[in-house]
């Protein structure tokens, strides 16, 4: 029976076995390669049987939206997803959607805030914002900050209940 056609697990193993060994020459740890594939995979099955060969730019960029902005992934996870399909496109499947797929952008956008940034700030308690920013500065501020860590805490609170700006509390500490 050496005409016999290749049955689809099969194939799905090589392709699999070809995917690792990418991963490999991209320099990912072994470690982190099941999480690479468990990605592909999640990936390939929300084609909902549309074959990942035939898709186009916009519909990787559409999956990539949707991971984003759906999933409230952390940006190392969206990033290492991000990655996974770009090694599936760019390296194994080499087609034109890779090329049509503007990959650091995807990778620029996984990039968290810092945790005192304005934007991200107001979601963290005066509590956890004052432990994050005792621990990642130093010099006279700090040393304040350390000192009269109650009454700062009583401070950032009336801030926040009257509705100031962020940045305006970055000032008034100051």
């Amino acid at each position: 029976m050496p005409n016999t056609p290749p049955r689809a697990s099969d194939a799905a193993a090589r392709f699999f076995d070809n995917y690792l060994s990418l991963l490999a020459k991209n320099g990912i740890p072994e470690r982190q390669r099941r999480w690479y594939v468990r990605h592909v995979e999640a990936f390939i099955k929300e084609q909902k049987g549309r074959r990942i060969r035939s898709l186009s730019g916009a519909d990787i960029e559409a999956y990539l939206d949707v991971l984003g902005r759906e999933r409230c992934l952390p940006g190392w996870q969206f990033s290492q997803r991000i990655a996974a399909i770009r090694i599936l496109y760019r390296d194994l499947l080499r087609t034109p959607a890779s090329d049509a797929v503007d990959w650091q952008y995807w990778l620029d956008s996984a990039r968290e805030l810092d945790a005192d940034h304005p934007t991200t700030a107001r979601q963290l308690s005066p509590e956890e914002l004052s432990y994050i920013k005792e621990r990642r500065s130093d010099g006279p501020l700090n040393e304040v900050r350390t000192a009269h860590r109650d009454l700062l805490l009583r401070f950032t609170s009336e801030i926040r209940r009257r509705g100031y700006a962020y940045r305006t509390e970055q000032n008034y500490e100051q």
